[in-house]
């Protein structure tokens, strides 16, 4: 069996653990998403790119990995990609605190986040985080649909957070 196999047989689960069975925060993220990605300029110029999604069950159940590209793999060149993302989020169920917590990781942007995550009264997903400079940011899930949703990311810099939208994600599930 190659490593890459084998990394793979003991990375990815077939489902959630026991003990997050009844919990479907993100359960319903797994499969494969297309994303069209619009990302705010400073300037107030949008910029639009397509990407892919792609979540699952890893680590014997007890988490659910993400790996998000964009430009689509398809797509992606060797020179510069001003929307270049291709990172890799790992959620994890706190049983103790009843929260789950998520890291965000994108080498191609030298990015690494810390968040936590709660539903909102609209039962939105929001996930929460604060980055080195002591800068909030929130990402949160809406729109949610069996084959659809919307992800918008905010960043604030002052307390009371006056929140800026940086980017927003339309997905779409890929067919099976």
């Amino acid at each position: 069996m190659s490593p890459n196999r084998s990394m793979c047989d003991a990375l990815l689960a077939r489902g959630p653990a026991p003990e997050l069975a009844n919990d479907n925060t993100f359960g319903w993220l797994v499969g494969s998403w297309n994303v069209e990605v619009h990302d705010f300029e400073s300037d107030g110029a949008r910029r639009v790119s397509n990407g892919e999604w792609h979540f699952a069950w890893v680590l014997g159940g007890r988490a659910i990995q993400d790996v998000f590209v964009v430009p689509r793999r398809d797509e992606r060149s060797i020179g510069r990609m001003p929307a270049n993302r291709y990172g890799t989020t790992l959620r994890i169920y706190d049983l103790v605190s009843s929260v789950w917590r998520l890291v965000w990781v994108d080498p191609a942007r030298n990015d690494l986040d810390v968040l936590t995550t709660w539903r909102d009264a609209a039962d939105n997903i929001v996930q929460e985080g604060t980055d080195a400079g002591g800068s909030r940011f929130r990402w949160t899930f809406t729109a949610i649909a069996a084959d659809a949703f919307t992800f918008v990311a905010e960043a604030a810099n002052a307390a009371p957070a006056a929140w800026k939208q940086l980017a927003e994600f339309t997905a779409a599930r890929q067919a099976t």
